[in-house]
């Protein structure tokens, strides 16, 4: 039986020689053994499956680091709806680990559960517009901690000192995301992805999930070196 997620995908399918993606696969066959350990229904395991292989033409023959991975990310998502990059975020997120084949990661994900929520997707409930909560960042009363952060970002945003709408953009969705970081109980990456996962969807458009996650990566850059910095 086809689900509805694996109808929707199925049409990036067509054509794709799955015998020229080797190293793809076989990352993926470790992805999927995970996954079986949690006991995730096989209707949901063939879900994941498809999507990944969405994505394999995209990697093909690249070099195997983070920024060749989100070319591909980026190119994949220049053909999904709304909906459909919901969907498929977070099962592009926890590939991107056994692509690398980063054994360590994969360890340690493992061990704090992180692949138990791989049997649900989160997807966005209705609302009037993501810019009315952005507008609303002014009102939330920042730490000093989060302010100083902000500041950092701020200061490593390119010099368009003309481009008003650029510059508010980026630093709306930065202190949104500080703010909505504060919760967070474990400060590391994985618990930090969780967070990025609940608000990406709410975006309207592609574009604007594209800003925002380029947000996120500045952000957890100086977040991650401010909390080296805490623990010396």
């Amino acid at each position: 039986m086809t689900s509805w997620v694996g109808f929707m995908f199925s049409k990036y399918l067509y054509g794709i020689d799955m015998a020229r993606f080797e190293r793809e696969i076989k990352a993926l066959n470790a992805y999927v053994s995970i996954l079986k350990k949690y006991k995730i229904q096989d209707i949901k395991l063939r879900e994941h499956k498809i999507i990944v292989l969405a994505l394999m033409p995209y990697l093909e023959n690249t070099p195997l680091n983070g920024q060749s991975y989100r070319s591909a990310v980026d190119e994949l998502s220049e053909l999904l709806s709304k909906e459909e990059w919901a969907i498929c975020i977070s099962v592009i997120r926890e590939y991107f680990t056994f692509w690398l084949h980063d054994i360590n990661a994969i360890i340690s994900m493992d061990s704090d559960g992180y692949f138990q929520s791989s049997s649900e997707y989160w997807l966005p409930e209705t609302i009037e517009n993501i810019n009315q909560v952005l507008d609303a960042v002014g009102d939330f009363e920042l730490t000093e901690i989060e302010r100083n952060l902000l500041l950092m970002y701020k200061g490593g945003l390119p010099n368009l000192s003309n481009d008003k709408f650029f510059i508010h953009t980026h630093l709306r969705m930065a202190s949104f995301l500080l703010f909505k970081m504060r919760d967070i109980q474990e400060k590391n990456g994985m618990e930090l992805r969780k967070v990025v996962d609940e608000i990406l969807p709410l975006f309207c458009t592609v574009a604007e999930q594209k800003i925002f996650i380029t947000v996120t990566r500045q952000i957890y850059y100086i977040w991650g070196n401010a909390l080296v910095e805490a623990e010396a």
